[in-house]
């Protein structure tokens, strides 16, 4: 095929056309990188601005979780007790909301000695050996999309944690 050939083949594009075609691909890609921006910073799952604590530094009640997680996926959730919510050696831990609904609670440690059923959730009692603050880990799988909310309560003092599940 000779030169003169192959240049009768090219097809010439429309201007405007062409134009359009490269200000929606630039679109595409800052969409593209937008979106793996978000997914870097935690917009979508753990990183730096999902990780957060609820409840300030002495606080009786503060817990530490993700703002978004993700349906099925192993996640934990903190929740650290200050020593003046203890009744002698026992410390009540109330917990409600639809999050306990929401999810499929794998792992309480420290175990509790005991649990009770109240309107919208479950008290979990623990025995406090030695005097101190008392961090409960809570480790649990997600089981709905949307927005879950949790309540803790202990020693008078109720925190409100909300938390967005993802596919």
């Amino acid at each position: 095929m000779s030169d003169d050939q192959a240049r009768a083949l090219e097809i010439g594009g429309h201007p405007t056309h062409v134009q359009r075609e490269h200000r929606l691909a630039n679109v595409g890609w800052v969409v593209l990188g937008l979106f793996v921006l978000a997914g870097l910073v935690g917009f979508l799952g753990a990183g730096p601005w999902s990780n957060r604590t609820t409840g300030a530094e002495g606080d009786v009640v503060r817990v530490e979780h993700q703002r978004v997680s993700h349906y099925e996926a192993e996640d934990v959730l903190t929740i650290h007790v200050a020593e003046e919510a203890i009744d002698g050696d026992t410390l009540d831990l109330e917990l409600t909301g639809d999050w306990l609904r929401g999810t499929d609670l794998s792992a309480v440690f420290p175990e509790p000695d005991a649990q009770r059923v109240v309107p919208g959730g479950a008290v979990l009692e623990f025995a406090v050996e030695r005097p101190g603050d008392v961090a409960i880990v809570l480790s649990f799988r997600p089981q709905k999309l949307g927005d879950l909310e949790l309540t803790a309560a202990a020693g008078g003092s109720t925190v409100t944690v909300d938390q967005f599940i993802l596919p």
